[in-house]
């Protein structure tokens, strides 16, 4: 049973929130990669190389609504937790889609950001709740 994902994603356009998630995450021994948006991540592919993603809710010309659409189709197989510093978001979006697990305040700081992130790893077998 798979305690912390081995590989994580995070998709934000605020270099120092990216920065901060992927230093706490290497000092916790997860491997990270921080991209500031969907196109510098590349090859969607690649998304299948992560065990669990954080995504920005504000990405480029895309809100979390319009990501939501089609997220489930990338990320459909791994956790993601969408990330916002305007808290009202969550209110706005009814019904997420199922990959997304979580949606976390920024103002919750980026350590408990990661340790909610984590906690949807921990007790499952592939980051799904059991």
């Amino acid at each position: 049973m798979k305690a912390e994902p081995g590989k994580m994603l995070v998709i934000d356009d605020d270099p120092a929130f990216g920065k901060i998630i992927k230093a706490l995450a290497e000092a916790r021994g997860i491997r990270c990669d921080w991209v500031p948006s969907l196109e510098s991540l590349g090859r969607v592919g690649r998304v299948g190389e992560y065990d669990l993603a954080i995504l920005d809710y504000f990405l480029e010309k895309f809100t979390g609504g319009e990501i939501a659409e089609y997220v489930d189709v990338f990320f459909s197989d791994i956790p993601v937790v969408i990330v916002s510093s305007r808290p009202d978001i969550h209110a706005q979006q009814r019904k997420w889609p199922k990959c997304v697990r979580l949606f976390v305040d920024k103002a919750t700081g980026a350590r408990s950001i990661l340790d909610l992130a984590l906690g949807l790893f921990s007790g499952s077998r592939d980051g799904r709740s059991s």
